[in-house]
């Protein structure tokens, strides 16, 4: 039996690369500013609560300063998530809303470059 596939908007594309280039311009691998900090992902982050790790970077890589505006701006994004046009949508996202709380900040791009190898690594090499 085949399942439906929902069609994603047109526009979707070009927003997230216009996003993830946006929010990465400045942040390629440079160390966090003084300013950033690590906080747990919040509950009622229902975006990234559950996203596989625990902390946040605040500022993110889209300028919210606070989590709860991370929070709120984040909400809008899941109409569109449940339409379930990428796999990786969420994830992507997820790396701009409440980008992974690391010594180094990495570059949404380059985030998903190794993503992207991982994934098609094989996976037994025997």
């Amino acid at each position: 039996m085949c399942e439906a596939r929902r069609r994603c908007p047109g526009w979707l594309p070009g927003l997230l690369l216009w996003l993830s280039l946006g929010a990465s311009r400045c942040l390629y691998l440079d160390m966090p500013s003084a300013s950033s900090r690590c906080t747990p992902i919040p509950r009622n982050m229902a975006l990234c609560y559950d996203i596989g790790y625990p902390e946040m970077r605040i500022p993110n890589l889209l300028e919210h300063e606070t989590v709860g505006e991370a929070i709120q701006q984040s909400a809008s994004w899941l109409p569109l998530l449940a339409r379930e046009c990428h796999p990786d949508a969420r994830i992507f996202l997820c790396s701009l809303f409440a980008p992974i709380c690391l010594d180094r900040l990495v570059s949404t791009a380059a985030r998903a470059a190794l993503w992207g190898r991982q994934r098609e690594a094989p996976k037994d090499l025997a």
